[in-house]
């Protein structure tokens, strides 16, 4: 129960706020305003906040793994060679 409620308190806490900004959002569009991407960027709050410094680190993660990969962990010794010379 203990790790149930640790798990899901966060998800609840961030469908919470984002059903503010939801609602903040058809409260400006109701008004007949357009909404630009930067406003509904600015609307949703700590919640886009925080899936923009997510994905932000993964992006950069993903690029520093690829670039820093070895050679031998991808083609085992010797594997070339046998591919070659089918």
């Amino acid at each position: 129960m203990r790790r149930f409620l640790s798990v899901s308190a966060p998800i609840l806490a961030l469908l919470c706020l984002l059903s503010v900004t939801q609602l903040s959002a058809a409260d400006a569009a109701a008004a007949g305003k357009q909404l630009s991407l930067l406003d509904l960027y600015i609307l949703a709050g700590p919640v886009e906040y925080i899936l923009t410094v997510l994905s932000l680190i993964s992006f950069s993660l993903c690029i520093q793994w690829t670039l820093t990969i070895k050679h031998d962990v991808l083609i085992p010794e010797g594997l070339a060679d046998e591919m070659h010379n089918i």
